[in-house]
């Protein structure tokens, strides 16, 4: 069902943060939610959003690697 409505922490625990957290993202706009007298909810949808939006993408395979390669027993420091 996509259309959902999650708690504040039922979302803390599928974005494996604090509930603090959610309330912040919540705040700052990032999150939509809604309030009905003292309940707060998030609708299942708008939490698959924010996870879409804030995936990190792998680096392409044609960017070079970033650092050295050392040898075996090359020293990292004298």
């Amino acid at each position: 069902m996509r259309d959902a409505l999650l708690t504040v922490p039922e979302v803390a625990a599928r974005l494996s943060c604090s509930v603090a957290t959610v309330k912040r993202r919540i705040r700052d706009g990032s999150l939509p939610a809604f309030r009905d007298g003292r309940l707060v909810r998030v609708r299942e949808l708008d939490v698959d959003r924010y996870i879409a939006e804030h995936v990190t993408r792998r680096a392409s395979s044609s960017t070079p690697p970033v650092g050295v390669t050392l040898d075996r027993h090359a020293r990292l420091w004298d």
